[in-house]
C-alpha cells in the first residue's frame, strides 16, 4: 500500500475541527478573552506534545548510536535458576 486510505468524512471532520480552531483563532486576535485563553490552552497541548516528541526523537537516537558499541547479550530472567525453588510444605502425596 503506497497511498494511505482517508475517508472523505474523515478529512470533512478535520476540515471543520480546523475551521472552529481558526475561528476561535480570529476571535482571539480581536481581543476576546475567553478566546485567548482556548487558544493558548491548545497552544500549551501543541508545545507539549512537540517537546515529548523531540525528548523521544533524542533518546531514541542517543540509544541507537550507542547501542552499536554494546556486546549483544543473551536474553535471560532475573527470576529464573538452575533449579526449582525449595518446597517449605510438602506435597501431598496421592492416595492409592
Amino acid at each position: 500500500m503506497l497511498i494511505p486510505r482517508f475517508s472523505i468524512r474523515f478529512l470533512l471532520l478535520l476540515t471543520t475541527i480546523c475551521a472552529v480552531f481558526f475561528f476561535v483563532v480570529t476571535l482571539a486576535v480581536q481581543g476576546s478573552q475567553w478566546a485567548t485563553a482556548i487558544s493558548i490552552a491548545i497552544a500549551g497541548l501543541v508545545l507539549t506534545m512537540l517537546v515529548q516528541a523531540g525528548t523521544f526523537g533524542v533518546a531514541w537516537a542517543l540509544t541507537s548510536f550507542f547501542g552499536v558499541f554494546r556486546s549483544a547479550e543473551s536474553a535471560t530472567s532475573p527470576f529464573a535458576s538452575a533449579k526449582p525453588p525449595p518446597q517449605y510444605i510438602e506435597p501431598p502425596m496421592p492416595e492409592e
